[in-house]
């Protein structure tokens, strides 16, 4: 199945990839040096409410993999003032057309979205900007990727899902960098204990963590150290979410 990615981008000279340091946009930038050799280029876009952590990963497994890669610091899109239900499409719109600056001539620019994932406003910014999809083309499943992965040498678990700090927010609060960076900080704390995937979500002063199930017993045993922190950043209350993570929690709200 990768083999028709590899058809897919054949039809350019070169490409830009938009990697984000997650396990898809991994893949494709490996199959892009595969296919173009060096001329590719990885690039991975940080917005004020990117998590640095990402961009140290993306930075990691760029040294790792000999990818041609750059870090490209954006300022926060006018349209994401707010913390609007459209920040996807946005952040993506803004980031392609940055992305497409360092194309050159018969080159594509390419990102990592999945067959099914069509609804996004992500991929439609993609598709209005010109932007391929190799893996939705090619029908390409997560399982066929993580496989890939291993084969390269890559190791899937340690490379968690991460999603931008506004999915932290609620929605159409107004964008607070101050806030943004205590949230990173508290995360940072959760990994760097073990505890991957953790969601620190804002609500008004008050600090509400989910993470897995499994590991709510965990996170319950650094307790004096999560308060102490917190008591650092001012932040007025700290709370454990029962129900542990759920994607998109924030826009039930």
């Amino acid at each position: 199945m990768m083999e028709r990615v590899k058809k897919i981008l054949s039809r350019y000279r070169g490409g830009i990839v938009a990697f984000s340091g997650g396990k898809d946009s991994l893949a494709l930038c490996l199959l892009a040096r595969e296919v173009f050799g060096n001329y590719h280029l990885c690039v991975t876009v940080r917005y004020p409410y990117t998590h640095r952590w990402t961009v140290d990963k993306a930075r990691e497994m760029a040294k790792k993999f000999s990818l041609n890669h750059r870090v490209v610091k954006m300022d926060l899109p006018y349209e994401l003032r707010e913390n609007q239900p459209l920040r996807c499409y946005w952040c993506k719109r803004r980031m392609f057309e940055k992305l497409r600056e360092f194309a050159k001539k018969g080159w594509g620019t390419f990102e990592g979205s999945l067959a099914g994932e069509e609804a996004r406003e992500g991929l439609r910014a993609a598709w209005e900007m010109g932007v391929t999809s190799p893996f939705a083309e090619a029908r390409v499943s997560r399982k066929k990727i993580i496989n890939f992965l291993k084969e390269k040498g890559a190791n899937p678990e340690e490379i968690p899902s991460e999603t931008c700090l506004l999915t932290r927010l609620p929605l159409r609060a107004k964008f607070d960098l101050e806030i943004i960076r205590k949230i990173e900080k508290v995360e940072d704390f959760l990994r760097e204990k073990g505890i991957q995937g953790a969601r620190t979500r804002w609500h008004q002063g008050l600090m509400r963590i989910e993470v897995a199930p499994s590991l709510l017993r965990k996170i319950l045993a650094l307790r004096k150290e999560l308060v102490e922190l917190t008591n650092r950043l001012n932040i007025n209350f700290i709370t454990l979410d029962l129900e542990g993570y759920r994607e998109g929690s924030m826009s039930k709200l």
